[in-house]
């Protein structure tokens, strides 16, 4: 499911780059995909994604066993994130009601989230909309651990913390959809919203809070203990460079940063296979 969403995405973007590696540790990284989104000029950064999805009235997934002994997969995909760059853990939900007392408690959990995030444009009833849900794994960690067994894995319970994932990349100020004028604005507007995401962990009105700043003055929520990585990591670069370069990624089958697959999203003026392009 993970792979048909994300190649139905290069489909419809080619700005989109979509590659699937054959050799990756899932256990080691957490990481099912990532998505490397920045510019050449500006630097980029990394969302670190798990998918699940539905099972019943649960996403009994999340029960995975991480690397360690008596460890989540979410920790490991959170430790997995290097706290001194832009590296941001994510999960990606697959959502379906089948079952009719799950849609009623769904409606519900989607109306709280639509309040809590101002998703007012989204009607509560358009489900096709939360067929792909998100929110950060920081969230699923405090909710999967402060619940009985029973309830730690209840769909409802997530959704009213997830918003449909295309609002990731939706301006924190809604008014400027289409009216960013720089590779840096466009940029600096996904990792506010990534960030602003992340902190509703533990403060619930940091949406709000970022939405009601002056658009002028939204830098100042910037993490600047975090750093954009000025460069994509080596085997992006090999997958981008075959065949001279498979030779790093097979070297690399056993390390802990290769995910099952990858997407890139270029933001800036240059073709991808430009600022991808390995230099000596």
């Amino acid at each position: 499911m993970t792979e048909h969403n994300l190649f139905q995405l290069h489909l419809s973007h080619s700005d989109l780059y979509v590659h699937k590696f054959t050799q990756y540790e899932e256990k080691r990284s957490g990481a099912d995909w990532e998505w490397w989104i920045g510019a050449r000029e500006e630097g980029w950064l990394c969302l670190k994604i798990q998918a699940k999805r539905v099972h019943g009235t649960v996403y009994r997934e999340l029960d995975h066993p991480g690397r360690e002994d008596g460890d989540f997969q979410y920790n490991t995909l959170i430790n997995s994130c290097d706290s001194s760059k832009t590296e941001y853990p994510f999960h990606v939900f697959s959502n379906g009601w089948p079952d009719a007392s799950l849609r009623t408690e769904a409606d519900r959990a989607i109306n709280k989230s639509i309040r809590l995030h101002d998703l007012a444009q989204i009607a509560a009833s358009d489900r096709e909309v939360w067929g792909c849900s998100v929110t950060s794994t920081y969230i699923v960690k405090r909710l999967h651990t402060s619940s009985n067994r029973k309830k730690r894995s209840y769909v409802p319970r997530y959704l009213e913390a997830s918003v449909p994932w295309s609002e990731l990349f939706v301006p924190i100020h809604r008014s400027h959809v289409g009216d960013v004028a720089s590779t840096h604005e466009l940029l600096t507007s996904i990792r506010l919203r990534l960030e602003a995401h992340s902190r509703m962990a533990t403060d619930k009105g940091a949406v709000a809070q970022y939405r009601d700043t002056p658009a002028q003055l939204l830098d100042v929520f910037v993490d600047r203990e975090k750093s954009l990585h000025r460069d994509l990591p080596d085997y992006i670069h090999a997958a981008m460079n075959p065949p001279a370069a498979q030779d790093l990624v097979w070297s690399q089958r056993f390390s802990e940063q290769v995910p099952r697959m990858a997407i890139v999203a270029n933001l800036g003026p240059e073709p991808l296979w430009v600022h991808l392009e390995r230099t000596s």
